[in-house]
């Protein structure tokens, strides 16, 4: 993020006037991405800190006509599908939590949100850019929590489709999170529209081509999750902040 755009979001949080999302009172910006932005909000009921994601006009359009045209879930229902079972619920989740989502004044024109767990924290691209390589221990954990989301995810049948450092959350207490349910999809469909990050898509997947196209499928995503044309291999986020090392069975 350049210097002048993280000033004028400094003015947004700290300059703007109070404001109100239904219950939820903005406290500020946290996140100004290409395709939405995030709020955090303070709720009017438990006084709790949470996570309002809202949609931008533009990306608003395209995600209901990929809704309308594939009949697929929209987030805040993908996100309601994969929450933890009350029995099986605890700190250790690795998905993100979702709370609700809905329309902007409950009109479908309006911009979609999804209301969400707020995690104090940095995603891994912003942690590898700041700091030194962390301990191999750590590196693990990390991999492993993704892994463990990635099989929620597939239990269910579904592709997450945007795995990248962007979207893996380290909080605070040294636990990691996998965000960012908007291209979640069913294995099997093939998409004409190019999705995901756009910083991680592969030079090939900005070429309008039939030939692009990829259906979603759970083994490819399993191995590097190369599943649609704009995902990002987990095992390079790895690689990111772990060093080259031999793997010594005697450990295990």
């Amino acid at each position: 993020m350049s210097p002048l755009k993280r000033f004028l979001q400094w003015l947004k949080s700290t300059g703007m006037p109070s404001r109100r999302f239904g219950n939820y009172h903005i406290m500020k910006i946290v996140h100004d991405g290409e395709k939405s932005v995030v709020y955090q909000a303070r709720s009017g009921e438990d006084d709790g800190l949470y996570a309002i994601k809202c949609y931008k006009p533009r990306y608003n359009r395209i995600a209901n006509r990929i809704c309308r045209r594939y009949r697929i879930r929209s987030e805040g229902e993908v996100g309601l599908l994969l929450n933890p079972t009350p029995d099986a619920d605890g700190p250790d989740h690795s998905l993100v939590r979702t709370m609700a989502y809905g329309h902007e004044f409950g009109k479908a024109a309006n911009r979609y949100y999804v209301i969400l767990e707020y995690i104090e924290g940095l995603n891994l691209k912003n942690v590898v850019a700041l700091r030194e390589r962390p301990p191999i221990e750590e590196c693990f954990e990390i991999a492993l929590t993704a892994a463990r989301a990635l099989a929620i995810i597939h239990e269910h049948n579904l592709i997450h489709r945007d795995i990248c450092t962007d979207n893996i959350l380290l909080a605070k207490n040294g636990r990691a999170k996998l965000v960012d349910l908007g291209f979640v999809a069913p294995r099997g469909i093939a998409f004409r529209e190019q999705t995901g990050t756009p910083a991680t898509c592969r030079p090939s997947s900005s070429k309008r081509s039939r030939s692009n196209r990829c259906r979603t499928s759970i083994p490819s995503a399993s191995c590097s999750t190369s599943c649609s044309r704009a995902s990002f291999p987990i095992r390079a986020a790895f690689r990111a902040i772990a060093p080259r090392w031999r793997y010594d069975a005697s450990r295990s």
